[in-house]
């Protein structure tokens, strides 16, 4: 018995075969500890060959769903495919699928080599195949060189590879990956982000990424679901879900935002560019956006939750912000002092203290030298820039 067998329920259903190969599809699924949803009613559809990021804080239930998909833990109610296969109810061993871990759990006992061939070897695999798929594996990772070497002697970058390596040893349809760089340095981490999308466009294959990292996510990914509660809030391209938030929390949760409260002045009415006035303390924002999330899709009837008197959050990006010398007030700015200046890489960071607010902003550095700590500015962004959201 494997450690995946040790590790499962007794298989409870019966697998039906299908083309789709590398396909996840995930139907009404929830799964819930101690009373509490960990993972509630959801749905999700992984194309073959996708790279598919789930992104959320701690407590999200990105992890959970990962180890639904990958069969250690069992589904409360909902179904999953993977390669079109129902697996809800077969134990791990049985799946389509491996999975990379956050901790790399390579036998420190055994030699690179042997830590890769054991999954096949436990499979049953000719002796003459397994020599030539953790040759091809390592060689894959760039670890060929490092056979014979136990994990101890190898960096942690490089253990991860090997890791990777025995995932892809045994030619999974869907490859998993919990956090597997999160034990890793900066610049190491960049090496790895390169090195694994390259790696999953060449071999093709579906992977399933867990994160709460928004940079990697948005670097690595074809679509990302970002999680919230044990749901998804937006799933998308990682430009649209940067660009267009579906909702508040996913607004400031992908990048920094400035969110005010506010009430609308003027509705704009269904048509294309008609603008929406918000008053939020001493600003007022100008938008032809649409608020997001309304019951059944991005805009609302006129009077209804973004309607004349609607109390709504309005998000502005610090990288829309420009901060300039004291001017005229009006639509789309804020008048306030600098409280702090950093410049980091290529920006120039500011926070700015108006009177009822802290903005955020970050500027492209300029020949121009900063503008100093204590000075009077005005804050403004472009009416394109102004995201609203409601309840």
């Amino acid at each position: 018995m494997n450690i995946l067998e040790k590790q499962s329920a007794p298989a409870r259903g019966r697998a039906r075969p299908t083309d789709r190969n590398g396909a996840v599809a995930l139907r009404s699924l929830s799964k819930t500890f101690d009373g509490k949803h960990a993972v509630k009613d959801l749905d999700l559809d992984v194309q073959p060959g996708e790279f598919v990021s789930l992104l959320g804080p701690s407590g999200c239930g990105k992890t959970t769903t990962l180890r639904l998909i990958a069969g250690f833990e069992y589904p409360d109610t909902g179904t999953i495919e993977v390669s079109g296969l129902r697996v809800q109810d077969l134990p791990a061993h049985r799946r389509p699928v491996n999975t990379v871990f956050q901790s790399y759990a390579l036998f420190p006992h055994m030699s690179v080599a042997d830590n890769v061939a054991y999954g096949p070897k436990l499979k049953g695999v000719p002796r003459a195949e397994i020599r030539t798929r953790v040759a091809d594996a390592l060689d894959l990772v760039r670890m060929g060189e490092y056979a014979a070497r136990k994990p101890g002697q190898l960096s942690g970058g490089q253990q991860q590879r090997v890791a990777l390596a025995r995932a892809l040893v045994n030619r999974p349809a869907v490859l998993l990956l919990d956090e597997p760089m999160s034990a890793l340095d900066r610049k190491l981490r960049e090496e790895m982000q390169v090195d694994l999308k390259i790696m999953q466009r060449d071999l093709a294959m579906t992977f399933i990424f867990v994160t709460h990292d928004q940079s990697e996510a948005l670097t690595l990914s074809d679509r990302i679901a970002v999680m919230n509660a044990g749901t998804i809030d937006q799933i998308g391209r990682p430009a649209d879900v940067y660009d267009a938030p579906a909702t508040a929390f996913v607004a400031g949760f992908i990048g920094q935002q400035n969110f005010f409260t506010g009430t609308v002045q003027t509705a704009g009415a269904e048509a294309a560019g008609a603008e929406t006035v918000v008053v939020a303390g001493e600003v007022t924002f100008r938008t032809s956006r649409p608020a997001a999330g309304v019951e059944g899709g991005n805009g609302a009837e006129p009077g209804g939750a973004r309607g004349k008197g609607a109390e709504v959050t309005v998000a502005v990006r610090p990288h829309d912000v420009v901060v300039e010398p004291l001017r005229s007030p009006g639509v789309n700015q804020v008048r306030g002092v600098v409280r702090a200046v950093s410049e980091i890489e290529h920006d120039v960071h500011y926070i700015v203290e108006t009177a009822s607010a802290r903005v955020l902003a970050r500027t492209r550095r300029g020949a121009e030298p900063p503008l100093a700590t204590g000075a009077e500015v005005t804050c403004s962004w472009p009416a394109h820039a102004v995201h609203l959201f409601t309840a």
